[in-house]
């Protein structure tokens, strides 16, 4: 089980993290491989992120690069 397997098990259901962190993509592979082992539903999930400043300039591929790392 993966460290956010972990966390599924210990009740959070919000992921909050931002394309500047670093590990949309990580978190992306955690939630599917969460979501394939019906460990937790998408249903359940709240996930948010957040557009950086560098990326103001197009905001909505900055948004589309973030749903494909969740794969959502």
């Amino acid at each position: 089980m993966s460290k956010f397997g972990f966390v599924c098990v210990g009740g959070y259901r919000h992921i909050d993290t931002a394309s500047a962190y670093g590990s949309e993509a990580a978190i992306g592979e955690a939630l599917a491989e969460a979501f394939q082992s019906g460990l937790v539903r998408r249903e359940e999930m709240f996930i948010t992120s957040k557009v950086w400043c560098s990326e103001v300039d197009d905001v909505v591929a900055a948004i589309k690069r973030s749903l494909r790392y969740f794969t959502i």
